[in-house]
């Protein structure tokens, strides 16, 4: 599939609806914040699942994927853009004319579980993140 890696990729698939009673997987942010082209943008959450798939895409290109570990029912992401763009030098870092650090592109930044009911059963969850150069949205 074109703008996949060789080794390939993901897909995620969510229920029509959550089960009554549980709250998913929930990221702690507000709905718009900012952070640092020259730092890494730390995400937080609340899950009950083991670990949380992640995927970073932009037009084109794969940033970033794979998993991080759910831990007392929380977990942590680090979207690193130094490291993206030593990855994937189209994602720029860096003001070509001033020099300055500085991200303009538009990445979507997808969070999937498998969350476990109080019952014991499992459902599905994604929530998704639009990174808008350095504006971190996040819609609930």
């Amino acid at each position: 599939m074109p703008g996949l890696p060789r080794d390939g990729g993901e897909f995620y698939v969510v229920e029509k609806e959550q089960p009554a009673g549980t709250s998913g997987l929930k990221l702690n942010l507000p709905g718009e914040s900012t952070f640092n082209p020259a730092r890494e943008l730390v995400i937080t959450g609340n899950s009950t699942a083991r670990k949380i798939y992640y995927a970073a895409v932009t037009p084109g290109a794969v940033l970033d994927q794979g998993s991080v570990p759910v831990t007392g029912g929380k977990f942590e992401y680090r979207f690193n853009p130094a490291a993206i763009n030593r990855k994937v030098p189209a994602y720029d870092i860096v003001n070509l004319k001033t020099r300055q650090p500085e991200i303009k592109d538009v990445v979507h930044l997808t969070f999937f579980s498998e969350e476990v009911t109080p019952g014991g059963g499992t459902y599905h969850t994604c929530v998704r993140l639009i990174l808008r150069g350095t504006t971190v949205i996040y819609a609930r």
